[in-house]
Parts: structure tokens; sequence; C-alpha cells
């Protein structure tokens, strides 16, 4: 089992990454779950294989008009 903290903050950094959206939390929640269940089941420590990248094809918001 992942701890929670750890997955809150995986999730707050991919939650930042994106341009913290709003109502995403959920979303980034199971990523982060996702990811750090990957690295566990293949014996990597986070920080060698948690580049900041996104691979769930979420695109980053786009910039606003000034």
């Amino acid at each position: 089992m992942i701890d929670k903290n750890a997955i809150r903050e995986r999730a707050y950094e991919l939650w930042e990454l994106q341009g913290r959206p709003e109502g995403e939390e959920e979303h980034f929640w199971r990523l982060a779950e996702e990811q750090l269940q990957t690295e566990q089941e293949s014996g990597e420590r986070p920080s060698e294989s948690f580049s900041g990248g996104i691979e769930s094809g979420v695109a980053p918001p786009a910039p606003t008009p000034e």
C-alpha cells in the first residue's frame, strides 16, 4: 500500500505543473497513485522515475490573453 502523504505530495506537484486547474483534484490524486504504484512495483525510488512529466495526455492550460 502506498503512503497517503506520498500520494498527496505527488498529486500536488502534478496539479501545480498543470497550472492548478480547478475541480481536477481527483484526477491528479488518481494519476499520482498510479505513478507511485508503478514505481513501487518496478522497485524504483520516486526520485529516480518522477521527472515532473505527465504521461496522461492532459495538456497544460492555454495561456490567458492579456
